[in-house]
């Protein structure tokens, strides 16, 4: 059975719940389908989901070694950098992490939108 797969992390979906429900078990996003222009109510945990995206040989040394457990890392690391920036004052001009770079850079290449 193919995996569930998150194409966009789910650290950077949840900042986009909607006010009333920040502070509730199940949050949710207003997400709107651009061909028909339905409006529904969505958790970030089942928004941006492919099956078996990430499914397959990583191309990594180890063979157990995976994709999604890869970009897991990543994302970790990015939240954190994402968190530590925007603490920053306006002002300060401070510098985008590293973290944040390689984590758009993933983005841009596991984006199924951005393939096809």
């Amino acid at each position: 059975m193919a995996t569930r797969a998150h194409t966009v992390p789910r650290f950077y979906l949840s900042n986009f719940v909607s006010p009333e429900s920040e502070r509730v078990k199940d949050p949710f996003a207003w997400v709107a389908t651009i061909s028909d222009g339905e409006i529904k109510r969505r958790a970030p945990r089942n928004l941006s989901i492919v099956r078996g995206f990430y499914d397959g040989p990583g191309c990594f040394e180890d063979a157990n070694a995976s994709l999604e457990t890869h970009l897991s890392k990543i994302e970790w690391a990015a939240a954190s950098a994402i968190k530590r920036f925007i603490a920053l004052p306006r002002s300060s001009g401070g510098p985008v992490g590293p973290e944040i770079w390689r984590l758009l850079a993933w983005q841009a290449a596991c984006t199924p939108g951005w393939l096809w």
